[in-house]
Formats: C-alpha cells, sequence, structure tokens
C-alpha cells in the first residue's frame, strides 16, 4: 500500500515544529542530520534508494525555519514501521520528535492503518523514551549478532 503524499506542512498543536514529506533534493540535509545523530550513517545515497522504494516515506520537520530532524518509515500491509528517526542535537527538546511522530500517525490513518512500530536498538535509550513519551510500548526483545533491538509498537483507533 503506498501512503498518501503531499509537501504541504504540517504544523504541530504547539504550532512552532512544521512537518512535510521531504524533497529528493533535501535529502542532503536529512544526511547532515543523521551524520550528528549517530555515528555509523547511512548516508544520502541510501536515503535516496529508500526513498525511491515503493510504501517508503521521508518526513522532515523545521524550526525556527531551519530543518531539524527527520523520520523514515515504510508502509506495510498491517502497519507503519519506522525505519529510522533522527533530531539535530542542538534542536533537541523542542518537540520535533513529537511533531514527526504525530504527522506519521496521520499519514497512516489517511492509508487506513492504525498500528506503528519501530525496532529501536537495545543501547539507544534516547530513542527508546522518545517513542515511549509518544506512546509507543515494548512489545518484545530481538537479538541480532551483538545487540539487541527493542520492537515497539503503538496502536491508536480512528477519530
Amino acid at each position: 500500500m503506498s501512503l498518501p503524499v503531499t509537501h504541504e506542512p504540517h504544523t504541530s498543536p504547539d504550532g512552532g515544529v512544521k512537518v512535510r514529506f521531504a524533497r529528493c533534493k533535501e535529502l542532503s540535509l536529512v544526511s547532515d542530520i543523521e551524520s550528528r545523530c549517530f555515528s555509523q550513517p547511512w548516508g544520502e545515497q541510501r536515503l535516496r534508494e529508500i526513498m525511491r522504494q515503493f510504501g517508503a516515506g521521508v518526513l522532515v520537520c523545521f524550526l525556527d525555519g531551519r530543518m531539524s530532524g527527520y523520520l523514515v518509515y515504510r508502509s506495510l500491509p498491517t502497519r507503519v514501521s519506522v525505519i529510522n528517526f533522527g533530531v539535530d542535537p542542538a534542536m533537541r527538546r523542542r518537540k520535533c520528535c513529537t511533531a514527526l511522530l504525530v504527522r506519521l500517525e496521520e499519514v497512516a490513518e489517511d492509508g487506513g492503518l492504525f498500528c506503528l512500530s519501530c525496532d529501536v536498538p537495545e543501547e539507544s535509550l534516547s530513542a527508546q523514551l522518545a517513542l515511549r513519551s509518544n506512546g509507543y510500548r515494548w512489545q518484545k526483545t530481538v537479538p541480532d549478532g551483538d545487540t539487541s533491538f527493542y520492537c515497539m509498537q503503538r496502536s491508536f483507533s480512528p477519530l
């Protein structure tokens, strides 16, 4: 299933953060944020490859007119899966992650899906806490080589 795409920004309920779908020409900015968030970022080319996949998308958020975060997702038959997300360390704790997740919920609901999921590395406490504060709950732990992933999920009802 492919979810609807619009490049029109959606303003968060608090009015400060704007979220919309990324444009291809902005993936270098997304990659810059990713490199500030992770020791082994995917890079711009990998982001482009993901963006071309059926059912995949990239949301970006802006705060004070500056791109401050991103969220990469894939639409699956029964849910929308968050593949990767990050917020510029200088812009954290300003509701960027919440705005991205709220917008993703709207996108999922528009596509008739009412479950969001994310597999988070066990060592990524900040991501776990961000998801938990936005209604995601631990479902199971999956070992993967030297690390484990926490499968977190948020289900919601249609309005």
